[in-house]
């Protein structure tokens, strides 16, 4: 669940290759997290929304009425590390960002 009230972060340790049906996620160890989609336009909407710190109510306002985002993609992308959350901006703009 998006906690309205927190902040989330695209992790900026992290990188995010698009394709048509898909979405890599490249972690700094090398591992490779994959996501399988065939709306790769609204995802690549959320992943530029989530390169600076976006309050949950404002991303659940993005996300409102999309079927094309799957709310446990998304959670499970926050479990992976690719999306960072923490309860203020300030939080996931420094270097121990998204510890939570």
């Amino acid at each position: 669940m998006i906690n309205t009230g927190s902040y989330y972060l695209r992790n900026p340790d992290i990188v995010v290759v698009g394709t048509s049906a898909h979405y890599l996620f490249i972690h700094v160890d090398g591992s490779v997290g994959e996501l399988h989609t065939p709306h790769s336009a609204r995802w690549s909407h959320v992943m530029q929304l989530l390169m600076v710190p976006t309050r949950g109510d404002m991303l659940c306002q993005h996300l409102a009425g999309s079927p094309a985002i799957d709310m446990r993609d998304l959670l499970s992308l926050c479990q992976q590390g690719v999306i960072l959350e923490a309860p203020t901006a300030v939080e996931l703009e420094t270097p121990s960002a998204g510890l939570h």
